[in-house]
């Protein structure tokens, strides 16, 4: 497929160190450049190579050029590309956040299950961004309440004071388990009082509409335990009758 990227893009995504790199991959993504997901899914099948100042792709023993997709000859020489594990997960973080945009729902919840195992680290805030503009385009309800929970699960983890403030705002809706874990364990590290006072807040809040959950299916399996024990029980009243 052709590309949008400049050839410096791909020259400095695939080229130097890991810093630089991961860098130069987050000012594209944030861009959310179509072009960029078919390049990325090039550098971690391993089909880039680095020649004369260029990034090529070469696939099925074709080759093109990475920034215009045209047909181009590979020159002599020509170096393949080493990602390491920490650009490499980079690379796969970037893809799902690039498939937050997909006309596919199924593929869109797959990309947010994918970026919540991701919601700390130095990808926090370069795809808080890119996940708000999906936000704001989504149209499936229930996508778009992962995306709020997911953006609040960034900003819990920011080193501003207000976002951490904001994402206890934000998670204090949530009706999920793993918000109540993901509460806890920044609870553990937080140092700020005015943060970690909100963020126990909102852990009582989903704590107990947890409880409530909980209840509500105790109440549920005791009545189908009840019935099945019911109906063994008229059976054999109806058995004993007859004998």
């Amino acid at each position: 497929s052709a590309c949008a990227l400049t050839p410096s893009q791909t020259l400095r995504i695939a080229e130097g160190e890991s810093d630089g790199r991961i860098a130069a991959l987050n000012e594209v993504v944030l861009a959310a450049d179509p072009a960029l997901a078919a390049y990325v899914q090039a550098l971690l099948a391993d089909e880039v190579k680095l020649a004369g100042g260029r990034a090529f792709i070469v696939r099925d023993g074709k080759t093109t050029d990475a920034a215009s997709g045209a047909v181009a000859t590979l020159p002599d020489g020509a170096e393949d590309v080493v990602n390491p594990n920490r650009v490499r997960r980079e690379l796969e973080s970037a893809l799902a956040a690039l498939k937050l945009f997909s006309p596919d729902r199924d593929e869109r919840a797959k990309a947010i299950a994918e970026l919540k195992a991701e919601a700390d680290g130095s990808a926090a805030d370069s795809k808080l961004m890119l996940i708000e503009k999906a936000e704001t385009t989504e149209t499936d309800a229930d996508i778009k309440a992962q995306l709020a929970m997911l953006k609040a699960a960034l900003l819990i983890s920011s080193t501003d004071k207000g976002r951490r403030l904001a994402a206890a705002q934000l998670l204090a809706d949530s009706d999920q388990p793993a918000t109540k874990s993901l509460l806890l364990d920044r609870l553990r590290t937080e140092t700020d009082s005015e943060v970690k006072a909100a963020l126990n807040a909102t852990l009582s809040t989903v704590a107990s509409r947890l409880a409530w959950g909980e209840r509500l299916g105790v109440l549920f399996t005791g009545i189908s335990l009840g019935s099945i024990l019911l109906l063994a029980a008229l059976g054999l009243a109806i058995t004993y009758g007859l004998m």
